[in-house]
């Protein structure tokens, strides 16, 4: 927020007409317009070495409202998805710029997926044998000290060098099976580039997302992350037994039954051995960090996002949220909801349910009822599971 520099104090008050009519702006947990909500890969961490080079899925969750607004052409349709890949990007100094042209990919529009394969990667790297020099002219001005790989390399590269009369040609082919060896033991950060196009029956949009996937050498010592699966469960009232919705992985036609202007108290629990440790930069073994995005085409929650972070370690987590369903005039048949999980290892998951609006022989008091008259508590539908509290918190 701006601030008034410090000798204009007289001049607040022209703000204040200002600051009364600014608008209320929509949350970002309120899905009011197509969005690519993330990509999730399986696996985050792909097993990447000479003698086997491991493959990844992609997917991207795509949201968009299910009823356009007053007046707007609808719904919103996915016309096309492009994928492509950038084996190779020359990191944070170069804005990310990929090394050589992002590859297009061959995605499935029906699942909304696509498939990598960790020897194009290998293949891929063979492309930077002609950029070989180019690449580590690149490099002597980005490596650090303590990447020993490519210092040594360097150093042998201008040997090479002085010995030809800095003819490149002579020097290039050992100097490039040098530097992929230093990026296979290093690690390859992948960058997935997705274009989605939508259509409404009037209006074209297109959005561009972004997924990085870790391929690297898994060992038994160091294994690869996974995603971050765990499961969803409501609470129906303050104080009472959760029921479960649904879990990474689980049905997608998980539903909750509920009436206008009720909340619903939602607690999201790690699946067993889900949260994993890894080594700190310290070499300490520290738990995962993740945090939940919540979003809905209707209703407020009561923040946009919870996380594993607190105050002090033995402070409780707080992972839950409530959301406020609209009013009777607002409501719905039924509407979507999404709560996504990541971790601080480019791992991430999610599940989604349906709100379910319920009649009015459910909803509304009957003839008689007293003023205290409370509709039923929000309760969860079969086919989901409906099992009492359990699990991680």
């Amino acid at each position: 927020m701006r601030t008034l520099p410090a000798w204009t104090p007289g001049l607040a008050w022209l703000l204040l007409p200002t600051a009364a009519c600014t608008p209320d702006f929509d949350p970002q947990s309120l899905i009011l317009e197509p969005r690519v909500i993330g990509i999730r890969a399986d696996p985050p961490e792909v097993d990447f070495q000479p003698e086997t080079q491991g493959d990844v899925t992609l997917t991207a969750l795509l949201a968009a409202p299910e009823e356009p607004p007053d007046g707007a052409p609808g719904p919103w349709e996915v016309q096309e998805m492009r994928w492509t890949v950038c084996p190779l990007n020359l990191g944070a100094q170069a804005a990310y710029r990929c090394a050589i042209d992002e590859t297009p990919l061959e995605g499935d529009l029906s699942t909304r997926s696509v498939f990598f394969e960790g020897a194009l990667l290998w293949a891929a790297l063979e492309l930077l044998r002609p950029l070989t020099p180019d690449v580590l002219e690149f490099l002597k001005q980005t490596v650090t000290q303590s990447d020993t790989c490519l210092l040594d390399l360097l150093k042998t590269w201008d040997q090479c060098l002085q010995t030809n009369d800095q003819e490149t040609a002579p020097c290039v082919d050992p100097a490039f099976e040098g530097l992929r060896t230093c990026l296979v033991e290093a690690g390859q950060d992948v960058t997935f580039h997705l274009q989605v196009t939508w259509e409404n029956g009037r209006d074209t949009r297109t959005q561009d997302a972004y997924k990085r996937v870790f391929f690297r050498r898994v060992t038994a010592d160091n294994p690869a992350n996974r995603n971050p699966a765990f499961s969803l469960w409501l609470e129906p009232t303050e104080g009472a037994d959760l029921r479960r919705i649904t879990a990474t992985g689980g049905p997608s036609d998980a539903r909750v039954l509920a009436c206008p202007g009720q909340d619903l108290r939602l607690e999201p629990r790690f699946l067993p051995g889900a949260r994993e440790a890894h080594p700190s930069e310290t070499g300490q073994m520290e738990d995962e960090y993740w945090f939940f995005s919540w979003l809905a085409t209707w209703g407020e929650f009561d923040r946009i996002k919870s996380s594993t972070a607190t105050v002090n370690p033995t402070d409780p987590l707080q992972l839950g949220n409530v959301l406020a369903l609209p009013e009777a005039e607002d409501f719905p048949e039924s509407f979507p909801v999404w709560v996504v999980a990541r971790d601080d290892r480019l791992g991430m998951d999610f599940v989604t349910f349906q709100v379910q609006r319920g009649d009015d022989d459910r909803c509304l008091p009957p003839d008689g009822a007293p003023k205290d008259w409370q509709p039923p508590a929000p309760e969860v539908l079969p086919p989901a599971l409906a099992e009492t509290t359990g699990g991680a918190p």
